[in-house]
């Protein structure tokens, strides 16, 4: 099942910023998230595994044409490429950095988040982190539908998240203190 060719240029005026330098970018960016909810309406079928290099998906998939993130890479500077659904891995990133912009919105007025990656021998791994409004976060506090730390909201978010990541085979993690959220998510390398 694939989605109307003609869809996402059907949505993209509601997605993308009428000034939005690089339109086509946007239904991209819209026709992977697209992609990545029929790849759920499919989760009975393989996964399409293709090879991604991680920064790319770190920045590529920032929903707020506005502002940029704050990524850090390794302090290497090496690059890394994964094998994953790009368009499951995709929604899995949009929804993170939605949850941390709206967070960070709130707490501080403007989406202060930074996203961090890395790998080890086996593994590699993103960190988003944002301001929150509060003293102390746990995953568990947030994963069921309904409930959600900012004002508004259902919490569906992060349960799609959590079904995404379980459907990739990628670890998930989320704490807070001190008014500082920290998302985290792990995978395997498949290029070792």
């Amino acid at each position: 099942m694939q989605p109307h060719p003609a869809i996402p240029n059907a949505v993209a005026p509601t997605e993308v910023p009428s000034d939005e330098p690089d339109a086509n970018k946007a239904v991209q960016k819209l026709r992977r998230r697209i992609d990545g909810l029929v790849a759920l309406i499919k989760s009975s079928e393989e996964l399409n595994l293709v090879e991604i290099e991680l920064p790319y998906l770190s920045a590529d998939n920032w929903p707020d044409s506005h502002t940029l993130p704050d990524i850090t890479p390794p302090s290497d500077g090496a690059e890394l490429s994964i094998f994953t659904d790009e368009g499951l891995f995709s929604l899995l990133l949009s929804n993170v950095y939605q949850n941390a912009i709206h967070a960070a919105q709130e707490a501080v007025g403007v989406p202060d988040v930074a996203v961090k990656w890395g790998y080890t021998d086996r593994n590699y791994w993103v960190r988003v982190t944002n301001s929150f409004v509060g003293d102390r976060l746990r995953m568990e506090d947030v994963l069921a539908i309904g409930n959600s730390t900012k004002m508004a909201h259902q919490g569906q978010g992060l349960a799609l998240v959590e079904f995404v990541a379980d459907r990739l085979g990628v670890a998930i993690n989320l704490v807070g203190g001190s008014g500082t959220a920290s998302f985290s998510l792990s995978g395997a390398r498949n290029d070792v």
